[in-house]
């Protein structure tokens, strides 16, 4: 009886190590991760490769901006090969618009050896963390930006408005502010505005054509305002007569009789 104990003892013993050892393994397959999939390698060419156009445009370090695409969508279905390059489509004409959200670009796909291009069209739902122009302090109604009223953070693009784009600081120098604009806040372009280069009552250097190659200087008194282009009258002092011309410079103005 002794001994029918300690083999029934034994085989459970030995059951038990059995069941321990096939469940580690069937863990272990399903922790072990498998090879990536194609949409998962093209969803990272992808992210790349619209990190390096930002950079680009931004003219700044790669480093500095991160891209993450969920809910990919490929139409038509990926095709099955292994090494080739893409080129997101549309970020020229686009430009650096805000992609936080929905979106959707055509993909250009090309085979190392050059053999094969298709082009793509993709979708999903892209997140961009990137360099973001603020206001370094108080930036009031009017006031023309210089180098000391802003400058650049780290900052998802997901703050700006709806189709403003990323910018790079230089952009924003000698404009004007259409708004007030609290120290902090993100900068974008439907904040500002050309300055204006002349005002009414101001004096200004006349450039006056009155035919083929006659070319005359003068001066007058502008009665209006206005941007560089703009055409605005001005009043010559001697005679009090009105002439239009057009903005060229600051108080600078261009008149062809």
């Amino acid at each position: 009886m002794l001994i029918l104990r300690k083999c029934l003892r034994e085989m459970t013993l030995l059951a038990l190590l059995s069941l321990g050892f096939f469940a580690l393994n069937a863990f272990g397959d399903l922790a072990s991760p498998g090879p990536t999939s194609a949409i998962e390698i093209f969803r990272r060419s992808l992210e790349d490769n619209i990190r390096v156009q930002l950079a680009s445009k931004l003219e700044t370090d790669i480093s500095q901006i991160r891209v993450k695409i969920e809910n990919l969508q490929v139409r038509p279905s990926l095709p099955l090969q292994d090494e080739y390059t893409l080129q997101a489509l549309g970020l020229g004409a686009a430009g650096t618009r805000r992609f936080d959200g929905l979106f959707q670009l055509g993909v250009l796909i090309e085979a190392f050896d050059s053999s094969r291009q298709i082009e793509v069209e993709v979708s999903g739902n892209l997140q961009v963390t990137g360099p973001v122009v603020v206001a370094a302090k108080s930036i009031f109604r009017g006031q023309v930006v210089n180098a000391v009223d802003i400058t650049t953070k780290i900052l998802p693009w997901k703050i700006l408005p709806t189709g403003a784009s990323g910018r790079s600081s230089a952009e924003f120098l000698g404009l004007a502010s259409k708004i007030q604009i609290a120290p902090g806040d993100p900068l974008h372009e439907g904040l500002f505005e050309q300055p204006h280069l002349v005002k009414p009552g101001e004096r200004v250097e006349l450039t006056l054509y009155s035919g083929p190659g006659v070319i005359i200087r003068s001066h007058g008194v502008a009665r209006q305002a206005g941007r560089l282009g703009d055409t605005i009258r001005i009043e010559q002092p001697e005679t009090k007569k009105a002439v239009a011309g057009s903005i060229t410079g600051p108080k600078s103005v261009e008149v062809r009789l």
